[in-house]
């Protein structure tokens, strides 16, 4: 079954079955804190070429799982407490441009459902972390799953990279043999792309980080699952995930310098706009000198951002089919913010920056109100880091496959964070010996309370002479 992808047949392999209906049971038996675990397990221990056609629609397992979970969901009434809000309502704009543009642009049917799909996928995973995660300790929980998963995950990777074979070809998708690019080794395991890999475990990290906010056992599980989300980036060897560490350490550095952000953003522009009018060659050629691990493709990146700049015309209103026009090899968009351009118009590229700065904007407004309190503070700007990081991964790399899932996952993770109270810490005038009150102090101090009161005061129309309690 080596790199089966046929799109309109069903590609079922017995393992790859029994692993998802194995995780689809404990799906529905877990505890919620736990429900992205057997998520995990499928993403990244199961080819995405695997999946079942009804009546000419694909559902690949990522998208069972969306059935899966959302049927968890239902069935157990977890959506309690649940608020929609300003950024649920911008992504579901972007993707409805996206949809209605690209069906415009196609006139075709089949257009049509490839995006009403792919919508559903990304409904499905973003919604997904809006439910399941209400605040900073869920979001830790979210972490401790990804290193759980990254440790058998990278020990996969370290068998490709010694013997060059990559045993998940059995599921379909991908090659037996590793790809080679200079003389070294480009390890896939289960994703699609070793690009993919790089960047799903790179954005891993930040997630992971969060757990440095407790002490024990929890920083050596965060060290245990960053150790080897760090070695499954080095297998890919890949430039582009690696460059979004870098970012993610860049934008922690903002921290420092948070209440300057705007500014920082404008001077950037501006030096931008300087350095395009004094250099001899555009500002964006700066991109094709970028070269971290050898035979990095800068040049296409370059060429390509240029064509889709110098054909506006192109693709401004309705998109484009077939950057391929525009020179030889540019038909691999390999630019996140060039795909949305071509999809769906200069409508569906700026939805889709807006959704982006504006989630970020809350993260931020959120670490200012978190001033006190470093746990929130910590927590809020890793994952504004995670969202920088991927915004800067987005001019080199056109997301898909699991890449996509976990851009999804981190959305929406975080606009639940961005939308949860947080904690006020307690001041030392409360509790005067500075030592938190037992439970069962609290309770000694209530009864001693209704005793001086008079009688044990019960709720309304509970008593002897139903007259309001005991008096």
């Amino acid at each position: 079954m080596d790199n089966v992808w046929n799109y309109n047949d069903t590609v079922i392999h017995p393992l790859g079955a029994l692993v998802f209906i194995t995780c689809a049971f404990l799906l529905f038996g877990l505890n919620k804190k736990w429900v992205f675990l057997p998520v995990l397990i499928v993403l990244c221990d199961v080819s995405n070429a695997q999946r079942i056609t009804i009546a000419g629609l694909d559902f690949p397992f990522s998208r069972l799982l969306v059935i899966t979970v959302w049927l968890r969901i239902f069935i157990r009434q977890e959506l309690e407490g649940f608020k929609f809000c300003k950024a649920d309502m911008l992504l579901l704009m972007w993707l409805m441009a996206r949809t209605f543009v690209y069906g415009l642009q196609w006139g075709d049917r089949q257009a049509v459902i490839l995006q009403l799909g792919s919508a559903f996928t990304t409904c499905g995973f973003y919604f997904m972390a809006r439910v399941f995660i209400r605040d900073i300790e869920d979001v830790k929980q979210f972490g401790r799953q990804l290193a759980l998963i990254a440790l058998p995950t990278a020990i996969f990777f370290a068998i490709e990279w010694v013997t060059a074979r990559n045993y998940f070809s059995i599921f379909g998708g991908v090659d037996l043999f590793s790809r080679i690019r200079e003389g070294r080794l480009r390890c896939t395991g289960a994703f699609t792309h070793p690009l993919i890999a790089g960047y799903f475990w790179g954005v891993a990290i930040p997630f992971m980080t969060t757990l440095f906010d407790n002490k024990g056992w929890h920083r050596k599980v965060a060290y245990t699952g960053i150790s080897s989300a760090l070695m499954i980036v080095v297998s890919t060897a890949s430039s582009t995930p690696i460059l979004g560490l870098f970012a993610f350490g860049l934008g922690w550095c903002f921290y420092f310098i948070r209440s300057l952000i705007l500014y920082i953003v404008l001077g950037t522009t501006l030096t931008i706009g300087v350095l395009h009018l004094y250099m001899r060659a555009p500002v964006w050629h700066l991109i094709s000198r970028i070269n971290v691990i050898g035979g990095s493709t800068g040049a296409h990146r370059y060429r390509l951002i240029n064509a889709f700049l110098t054909n506006v015309s192109d693709w401004f209103f309705l998109g484009y089919k077939y950057t391929g026009n525009w020179g030889y090899g540019l038909d691999d968009v390999t630019n996140e913010f060039i795909v949305q351009g071509v999809r769906g118009g200069i409508v569906t590229l700026v939805l889709f920056v807006i959704f982006m700065g504006y989630v970020m904007a809350l993260l931020q407004r959120r670490t200012r109100q978190a001033s006190e309190v470093f746990s929130e503070r910590f927590v809020t700007w890793n994952i504004w880091a995670a969202l920088f990081m991927q915004g800067c991964i987005f001019f080199a790399l056109a997301i898909f496959g699991q890449a996509a899932l976990m851009f999804y996952l981190t959305l929406g993770t975080a606009v639940s964070l961005s939308l949860c109270a947080v904690a006020v810490p307690e001041k030392p005038g409360d509790n005067a010996g500075g030592k938190p009150k037992s439970p069962l102090t609290e309770k000694k101090q209530k009864i001693k309370q209704r005793l001086e009161g008079g009688g044990w005061i019960l709720p309304q129309g509970q008593g002897s002479d139903n007259t309001g309690g005991w008096m």
